[in-house]
């Protein structure tokens, strides 16, 4: 769970910068009418970005608080450790509110789409930890 923890993090942080130069650069070197357009459809990704890192980060952390464990301690020695650290500390200079990333998202166009929450995340963790005992389990009884 931490690797796959790590990885989506570091996907996230991928949007997250991605999209702020992508956005920087429609703003700094507009080479059409289209472009301010293009740059806050992008400032939307690169706050939703932010939020769904912010978001899993929270549940990260309190699923181990709930479990009595340094939430950091399976992360801290993985490469790109330092990156995701960096990334959520700029990403909550712009924070969203679940509100904020409803709207941007019906702005993005992703009306249907379920606003991410530190519930459902902590949820998903959950899941995935029972599945994980289930399957070991399996042919022990």
């Amino acid at each position: 769970m931490t690797l796959f923890h790590m990885i989506a993090q570091l996907d996230l942080c991928l949007d997250f910068w991605s999209a702020q130069k992508l956005a920087a650069d429609c703003e700094a070197f507009p080479t059409s009418p289209a472009d301010q357009s293009r740059a806050e459809r992008l400032w939307d990704l690169v706050r939703m970005a932010g939020y769904k890192l912010g978001v899993e980060a929270d549940a990260w952390r309190r699923l181990h608080e709930e479990l009595h464990i340094d939430p950091e301690w399976f992360l801290r020695d993985l490469r790109g450790y330092d990156t995701v650290k960096l990334t959520e500390q700029a990403a909550r200079l712009v924070p969203w509110t679940a509100e904020e990333a409803a709207a941007g998202m019906r702005r993005l166009g992703m009306d249907d789409a379920k606003v991410p929450m530190v519930e459902g995340a902590l949820q998903a963790m959950c899941a995935l930890i029972d599945q994980r005992v289930a399957w070991w389990n399996v042919g022990k009884g």
